[in-house]
């Protein structure tokens, strides 16, 4: 759907991102579920995996933007707005 939407149309893959996703947990213990469905989380000793899941899903988002010869563009929410979302807008395809 995405390809036949950007064959007639100038689209970008905006991902957002968040410090804490992309890090994990910081150092220490966190408790972490939903309601009912709680468990403890070393943050420090789960970093690895989460490593490697972050990076696993930025090597899935940029091979999808690549088939659909689509740009993928970061906005991270530790940015200021102004300086992502501005910028993005005014790039000379999107300005006319």
């Amino acid at each position: 759907m995405l390809a036949g939407i950007a064959r007639q149309n100038d689209c970008r893959l905006l991902w957002l991102t968040d410090p804490l996703e992309r890090n994990g947990l910081p150092a220490g213990e966190h408790r972490v579920g939903l309601p009912q469905r709680l468990w403890w989380v070393n943050g420090e000793a789960s970093r690895d995996a989460w490593q490697a899941a972050w990076t696993e899903r930025q090597a899935r988002l940029t091979a999808m933007a690549e088939a659909l010869n689509l740009p993928l563009v970061r906005l991270d929410t530790a940015d200021a707005l102004s300086d992502n979302l501005v910028a993005l807008i005014k790039e000379p395809r999107w300005a006319l």
